[in-house]
């Protein structure tokens, strides 16, 4: 059974080559595509088992624009986490807490032309909420000073809300994580996507700096792939197959808690960047009803079937 998905990737992977996208598209960093609201469920997998999956996700799945186009069907992501002091997200993760969120700017190169996003990802039991706003790069440390005159009005709330949890905790910049990203998402919607990462590095970082260069990183999850699974209603039965064909275990992959955790959480604590340690907009106010504010009412997310 592995020969016959050996000669499957190796089929797939050639049709791959043949049918390489050139075709014009949006700048990737003001087109990602983001599941809202979604579940996910991951597993580290070893890399030895990567070409097999690949095969068979591709029987259900397209990869995404940016996997498409590039030649080893991956591109970077690099985020700047922002944490407390007293790395107070590290702990809800190492914790286990069912509500817990995570601040971070995301960005995929260095170009000046490119902007940068401001994004928070938060869990309430099950339920993954994501929200992001698009920054100018140029315009990075007035909006985190309060200024959101270069962010667009329809981001706006997920803008506030980043800055509420900002504010609230005194987070600021604390690591640099980046990583290798394989992407597929369904034909139809982006109701169902597949995602397996490589290279996942983390190292300490205390400021704004948008570098894809790292000094001194260590490598999280060695040679091994982070696969999640990712769906915004049922549980599709091909996920169910292909768990039990490939003899997928669940498990936690905690990319940034779990890179501080083997760097040596000491090197992360404690500086502080003071330029975003209070609000430099006169008469700044946090925005009471925005669902990412840290009286976020969970009762108001929606709720799926999982079965």
């Amino acid at each position: 059974m592995s020969e016959y998905y050996f000669i499957l990737a190796v089929i797939f992977t050639l049709l791959s080559l043949l049918t390489f996208r050139f075709q014009n598209t949006h700048d990737m960093a003001t087109n990602q595509e983001m599941q809202a609201q979604r579940f996910e469920t991951k597993f580290i997998v070893p890399e030895s088992l990567g070409i097999h999956l690949r095969a068979f996700i591709a029987s259900y799945l397209e990869q995404d624009a940016y996997s498409a186009k590039s030649p080893i069907s991956s591109y970077e992501i690099h985020s700047i986490y922002f944490d407390t002091p007293m790395m107070h997200t590290v702990e809800t993760t190492e914790n286990g807490d069912r509500n817990r969120f995570k601040l971070r700017i995301r960005y995929y190169d260095e170009s000046p032309d490119t902007p940068v996003f401001f994004e928070m990802k938060r869990r309430f039991n099950d339920i993954i909420h994501k929200a992001r706003c698009t920054v100018p790069r140029a315009a990075l440390e007035q909006a985190l000073s309060g200024d959101s005159s270069s962010i667009k009005e329809k981001e706006r709330a997920s803008y506030h809300s980043f800055m509420n949890l900002m504010f609230h905790f005194g987070a600021t910049p604390r690591a640099h994580v980046a990583y290798l990203r394989e992407a597929w998402m369904s034909r139809e919607d982006n109701s169902v996507r597949v995602t397996l990462d490589r290279a996942v590095r983390v190292e300490p970082k205390f400021d704004l700096h948008t570098t894809t260069q790292m000094k001194n990183p260590v490598t999280v999850f060695e040679n091994k792939i982070v696969l999640e699974l990712k769906f915004t209603d049922r549980f599709p039965e091909w996920f169910r197959e292909m768990t039990r064909f490939f003899n997928l275990v669940q498990s936690g992959a905690p990319k940034y808690s779990g890179g501080v955790k083997m760097y040596g959480k000491q090197h992360f604590k404690g500086q502080l960047m003071p330029i975003i340690t209070t609000p430099l907009i006169s008469g700044w106010q946090p925005e009471p009803t925005s669902v990412w504010s840290p009286q976020f009412n969970p009762a108001h997310a929606l709720r799926f079937q999982t079965a």
